[in-house]
């Protein structure tokens, strides 16, 4: 037979298992718990990752058109058209720019037709102003020699 005091020793330690078995199905819960919010993380970071890729290409797109256009335009190439149907920022700037193509167009066509008739650098100074002011004339007092050379005519 058990004396007391191991009786009171065997129910201490039953009680400690108890408590030990609740202990770890509280842990237990925890880490399925813990394992869930894992998940979820890694969830909303693919989520956030997706997204922050899409917005980056829904910018790059079309700045990668706008500098293409840019560089025709700089290599010479004013009949480039971008055509953008878009009602965005970069709608409005690719209407800015095709609308710039076109006057630099228009402008090396006057250059080349003024060209054959004038001296480049009359065309220039024309092309230099806008409007009337080009075509106003300028007064400059000059000095003209008229010399006749004897038998020189032919």
């Amino acid at each position: 037979m058990l004396t007391e005091q191991e009786r009171q020793k065997a129910v201490r330690i039953a009680e400690v298992m108890n408590e030990l078995r609740s202990l770890e199905e509280e842990l237990g819960d925890a880490r399925a718990l813990r394992n869930q919010l894992l998940a979820l993380g890694a969830l909303v970071l693919l989520v956030v990752i997706s997204l922050g890729l899409y917005l980056a290409n829904l910018v790059s797109r079309p700045l990668e058109k706008l500098g293409s256009a840019v560089r025709e335009v700089k290599m010479g190439n004013f009949a480039f058209r971008l055509e953008s149907k878009s009602r965005d920022e970069f709608g409005t700037l690719s209407n800015l720019i095709d609308e710039m193509s076109a006057g630099l167009e228009e402008r090396e066509k006057i250059r080349a037709t003024f060209s054959r008739y004038v001296d480049d650098d009359v065309v220039k100074e024309i092309l230099k102003y806008s409007g009337a002011e080009a075509l106003e004339g300028q007064e400059k007092v000059i000095t003209v020699l008229f010399a006749d050379l004897a038998n020189f005519t032919a």
